[in-house]
């Protein structure tokens, strides 16, 4: 039996798993003893894909580039709002300034209205 030892895929070249073939059969095994029979083409491992830039949006093609999804970029929040954001709490901060200072001048009213004398 002749030791085939595994070997790594690369960008380049295909691997392959450990296995053992044996000379006097012509048989492929997946372990020393010949207990699991397999094919030749079991033992290979398929070379690695080869990585692809994203195409050049100056060129002309802009609809490619916006369906395609980056690889292993994970997603992130989106910060091109954050005027919006900043404006939307200026006006929320506004409008509760507002409906303080009206229940606090109706209260002042409420206060003191015992004390002013009533105008006939």
């Amino acid at each position: 039996m002749i030791r085939n030892e595994a070997k790594e895929p690369t960008l380049d070249s295909a691997g392959n798993i450990e296995y053992w073939y044996c000379e006097d059969c012509g048989k492929y095994f997946s372990d020393k003893d010949a207990g699991k029979e397999i094919e030749l083409a079991d033992t290979v491992i398929p070379k690695l894909p080869a990585v692809t830039e994203p195409e050049d949006t100056e060129q002309g093609n802009d609809n490619a580039a916006k369906d395609e999804k980056p690889v292993g970029v994970p997603k992130t929040a989106d910060h091109n709002n954050l005027l919006l954001w900043i404006t939307l709490f200026g006006i929320s901060a506004i409008g509760a300034g507002k409906g303080l200072s009206c229940t606090y001048k109706k209260n002042i009213k409420a206060l003191y209205k015992p004390l002013i004398p009533a105008v006939k």
